[in-house]
């Protein structure tokens, strides 16, 4: 598990430039965090994060992930088994409340 200092720093390094000081001035508390993270996985804003949203994400910054491993993350995060990640499953996987 990342310590929440990692997450504000990881979060603040892929930030645009012009944008970084924003970036860091937005992510105080940790709600504000997952908020931010929900928001950059959810590519097309519905509130779910969709297993093309998730291959997104994952493939941008971590290319070597071989198809079987973003297929067990989705199972794991995906808890309904649904199809989509729901801002309460990413919270669930993000904290590991499962």
């Amino acid at each position: 598990m990342i310590s929440y200092e990692e997450f504000v720093q990881w979060m603040a390094e892929r930030a645009p430039p012009k944008l970084n000081g924003k970036v860091k001035r937005a992510l105080k508390t940790e709600a504000d965090i997952v908020r931010a993270s929900f928001r950059a996985w959810d590519k097309n804003g519905d509130g779910l994060i969709s297993k093309k949203e998730v291959h997104f994400v994952v493939k941008k910054h971590c290319p070597d992930l071989t198809q079987q491993q973003l297929e067990v993350l989705i199972k794991t995060m995906d808890v309904d088994h649904d199809g989509v990640v729901d801002y309460d499953e990413f919270i669930d996987y993000l904290f590991h409340k499962q």
